[in-house]
């Protein structure tokens, strides 16, 4: 690399992404728990896993509301701003 002129190299030699590239990290979550969902890093994917709380809740699952009535308070306490909505349609429910 040190070795070609700045003028030849193309900008997206080292960072190749296509315009159309998908959001993987989001589908490669989609297929771990609801559990792991739930308390995942990236918010998109914990606010994704809040929504889906909140239709089982919905639902009247029994099993989803004694396996996540302990966490109601950390979704509630989330600091990212897209979680906040969806964190409160799962406690609603």
């Amino acid at each position: 690399v040190e070795d070609v002129p700045l003028a030849r190299l193309k900008a997206t030699t080292m960072f190749e992404v296509p315009e159309n590239a998908e959001n993987t990290a989001a589908d490669d979550a989609a297929s771990r728990p609801l559990s792991q969902r739930v308390t995942d890093s990236n918010p998109t994917v914990r606010r994704a896993a809040y929504v889906e709380l909140a239709e089982h809740l919905e639902q009247g699952s029994a099993a989803a509301a004694a396996e996540y009535q302990s966490r109601i308070p950390c979704l509630l306490q989330d600091k990212a701003p897209a979680c906040h909505e969806s964190a409160l349609d799962a406690t609603l429910a």
